[in-house]
């Protein structure tokens, strides 16, 4: 892919759930897929920037913590760090995550997570319409 479309930036970790940190063994096998990814991807292609991407929860949640404490594992495997951004599926508020509700540093928040690394809006989106999902609450 990365001949075939010469991309100025690659992400090869998508949408990294970031309160995996809380299951100790999925993170540390995470740790040797971006060591070894970046290694391999890099050695083919030294001037291509890399990034993974991470969903952002609430800034004060201890699945944030979590990844805070945990970041510094992954930095040298990331030249940015990419957030995809979906407030309603990942924040934590009472009236759904309107984004009237989203605190002024849900974004900054990859900064104390990920200081001194470039950032790049991987993805976004935000639900149109009020939506019921079983296996979810309701977000509007």
């Amino acid at each position: 892919m990365i001949e075939r479309f010469e991309p100025a930036y690659f992400n090869y970790a998508t949408r990294r759930r970031i309160s995996s940190p809380t299951n100790p063994q999925s993170f540390d096998d995470f740790v040797v897929f971006a060591r070894e990814g970046y290694r391999n991807i890099k050695r083919e292609h030294p001037e291509l920037p890399l990034m993974i991407s991470v969903s952002l929860k609430s800034p004060d949640s201890p699945a944030t913590g979590g990844f805070i404490d945990q970041f510094p594992r992954l930095a040298e495997y990331v030249d940015i760090v990419g957030v995809s951004v979906y407030p309603d599926a990942f924040f934590d508020a009472d009236d759904g995550a309107s984004p009237g509700a989203l605190p002024d540093d849900w974004l900054r928040q990859i900064q104390s997570i990920a200081p001194n690394k470039p950032v790049a809006i991987t993805e976004t989106g935000w639900v149109a319409e009020r939506l019921q999902h079983t296996a979810f609450r309701s977000v509007r």
